[in-house]
């Protein structure tokens, strides 16, 4: 079974919202490859840590050490990396 996920068109840390408009189904592997090629593109934390956790590639005490070194306190990706972080 494939597994989908909503990537932002317009990243949500570059204005981007939640509007269905800015909203594209993409499938797990197609999502972290997007989030790379922001990376790259673009250079933001934000990607960096997106694609590095949606592909799999760092656990989860690694993506709490990048957030506590990249991600400003009470920033909404801080949020965000809480609630949808398995324990």
């Amino acid at each position: 079974m494939t597994i989908y996920h909503k990537h932002h068109i317009i990243p949500r840390h570059m204005g981007g919202t939640d509007d269905p408009d800015n909203l594209v189904e993409v499938t797990v592997d197609q999502h972290a490859l997007l989030h790379k090629q922001l990376w790259e593109d673009l250079g933001q934390w934000e990607d960096y840590v997106a694609w590095k956790a949606i592909s799999g590639t760092i656990d989860k005490q690694e993506i709490i050490t990048l957030k506590n070194k990249l991600i400003p306190r009470g920033s909404w990706i801080t949020s965000i990396l809480d609630s949808s972080i398995p324990a």
